[in-house]
């Protein structure tokens, strides 16, 4: 019975560390495919800051006080998202390198 036990603990964390090697496996690719997608999406949020940004002047050059500072405080949040998601692409391209260079 107890070179059962040992049979079955010896598999079952063979098998375990085989799962998380192949998991760790794929980890650099999901990091740089998280940094791609953030990335893109700080590209999208900085067009939609230029857009805002453009629209409050003009809409100040008609004299529509409120709809440009409606326009310039939207701007401003879109920066702030563009800010946000370059510094997460950031991150995960430096989780990117790490991982392919130490193999995982």
């Amino acid at each position: 019975m107890n070179k059962i036990g040992i049979t079955i603990t010896a598999a079952l964390v063979a098998s375990l560390t085989f799962g998380a090697t192949a998991a760790n496996a794929q980890s650099w690719g999901y990091d740089q495919w998280q940094a791609s997608r953030a990335y893109n999406g700080a590209q999208v949020r900085a067009d939609q800051a230029r857009r805002d940004q453009y629209a409050a002047r003009v809409a100040a050059s008609y004299g529509d006080y409120p709809a440009a500072d409606h326009y310039a405080r939207e701007a401003d949040k879109h920066r702030y998202q563009a800010w946000k998601d370059a510094r997460y692409a950031q991150h995960e391209e430096h989780a990117a390198r790490w991982d392919y260079w130490h193999g995982y």
